[in-house]
């Protein structure tokens, strides 16, 4: 069974990236193969490297430019420390890392959009879910 899968994320800010990576602990660079399962696969633009001391350290996630969608491509095993779910969706770490490194990116999409004039405040709940409250001066959402 085939441990890779594509994941139809739209990346196309590495500013944002970067920010997502250094919020996670992980490390973005330039160049290199992405690592699944069974071991290197394909060449990559970036890949995204974990710490030492990660659960998923074995693993790392490669980003290939799509000239037809005009975005990164997520290239990663589709069941990091774990098997692959019957209905062949993703399995073990691999939907917790997907989710964290969207959830932090389209977070920093949004943070570098707010204009200084707004006020912004933001929790996190118990779950992870981050809740952005924006207003300008004025007074508007």
């Amino acid at each position: 069974m085939s441990h890779l899968c594509t994941i139809d994320s739209v990346i196309v800010d590495l500013d944002a990236l970067r920010c997502a990576c250094d919020a996670l602990g992980y490390r973005l660079i330039e160049g290199g193969k992405v690592r699944y399962y069974y071991g290197e696969g394909e060449e990559c633009h970036y890949v995204i490297e974990f710490p030492d001391d990660h659960k998923c350290r074995k693993y790392n996630i490669g980003l290939q430019w799509r000239d037809d969608k005009q975005a990164y491509e997520i290239r990663m095993d589709n069941a990091m420390n774990g098997p692959v779910t019957p209905e062949g969706q993703y399995g073990g770490d691999t939907e917790e890392i997907k989710g964290e490194l969207e959830q932090q990116y389209n977070y920093a999409v949004v943070m570098a959009e707010m204009d200084v004039s707004w006020e912004v405040r933001e929790h996190t709940d118990e779950k992870g879910n981050i809740t952005v409250i924006a207003k300008t001066q004025e007074g508007g959402y």
